[in-house]
């Protein structure tokens, strides 16, 4: 009898050791920091060689991060962040709906191919998120 206890504990315990190993194995999707910013990836997307990283504009006396990502069904993400020296004038969320996502007040807008923008400020950085639907942009935005 004590013999069955210890096989049962044992049993349970090497179960419990594969459930999480599974469970690890299973990617969901990774952080991505652009300019001080925290970005959930989502589960299947890379990112694209062709990203643009900081690129210094004298003039406007901004920095500007550009970041493609891309998964196997051919699905684009585009996270545009600048970083600017002076204040933001707020018109430059541009046209839209105003809407809050996830505790950021912007503004969402569907282009005529069916692709999602929304534009926001955060931290004295202009943040612009592209995706194929609304879902991936909340999933996107920490």
């Amino acid at each position: 009898m004590k013999y069955k206890k210890i096989l049962v504990i044992a049993l349970i315990a090497l179960l419990a050791c594969v459930a999480v190993n599974a469970v690890q194995a299973e990617p969901t999707g990774y952080t991505e920091n652009i300019r001080g910013i925290d970005f959930n990836i989502p589960k299947g997307f890379i990112e694209s060689k062709h990203s643009v990283k900081d690129n210094v504009s004298e003039e406007m006396n901004a920095t500007t991060d550009v970041r493609g990502f891309y998964n196997d069904d051919k699905d684009t993400i585009i996270i545009s962040v600048i970083e600017y020296g002076g204040k933001f004038d707020s018109s430059l969320t541009g046209d839209g709906e105003s809407v809050t996502i996830k505790n950021m007040d912007g503004r969402l807008k569907q282009d005529d191919d069916g692709k999602y923008h929304f534009k926001y400020f955060k931290d004295n950085h202009y943040v612009s998120i592209s995706a194929p639907d609304k879902k991936l942009i909340e999933e996107i935005i920490k």
